[in-house]
């Protein structure tokens, strides 16, 4: 009997580590989203991010990822001010299709790698007949019929990645991280039931 309640103890230990594992808190450039936003500004700036406004939402430039001259974003729940709601990086406008492409494709076998497979994907566009060269495509793209999306449900939060146009009408990749503020997990739920 002891033997079969010690292989039942070690289980639930066994998935107890695992679910806090899996409600670790999302990073975003290595820091703790779970920080109180004016914490987690302190520590990206400590990163060498040059704050450049902070009405609304914290807007801040630098190195993200090997790219220079990003723009990161830092929302503040608006219900509560000390929780971020979303961090968002957009990479310097690019004027290129195949460059965007390229760029969008590496970061997605990065977080690929980080990750695995992606919850959702979509790759098209939306136009009447496939575009074929790089003007159309970035004019595609300018026009709001290019939908080019990778979605990363996780466990504590989501990551889209995707192509956009930046406020001068370039190509850009965006990437938004949404933490998930409630750290319990399933099995925390169960083993309040016991």
């Amino acid at each position: 009997m002891k033997p079969f309640l010690l292989s039942i103890l070690f289980g639930f230990l066994g998935l107890s580590t695992f679910g806090q594992v899996e409600g670790d808190p999302m990073k975003f450039m290595g820091v703790s989203m779970d920080l109180p936003t004016k914490t987690f500004i302190s520590k990206l700036r400590d990163k060498g991010l040059k704050k450049i406004s902070s009405t609304g939402m914290y807007l801040l430039k630098g190195t993200f990822a090997s790219f220079s001259d990003c723009t990161i974003g830092v929302k503040p729940d608006e219900n509560d001010k000390n929780k971020i709601e979303a961090a968002i990086v957009m990479l310097p406008g690019i004027d290129d299709w195949d460059t965007l492409y390229n760029i969008y494709s590496t970061f997605k076998k990065m977080l690929y790698i980080k990750y695995g497979a992606p919850t959702n994907e979509k790759e098209e566009f939306q136009s009447h007949s496939e575009p074929t060269t790089n003007s159309e495509r970035m004019h595609e793209l300018r026009i709001g019929r290019c939908k080019y999306k990778t979605d990363y449900f996780l466990s504590n939060g989501t990551i889209n990645l995707y192509i956009s146009t930046d406020h001068n009408d370039y190509g850009t990749i965006e990437m938004t991280y949404f933490p998930s503020h409630d750290k319990r997990t399933k099995l925390d739920n169960i083993l309040d039931d016991l």
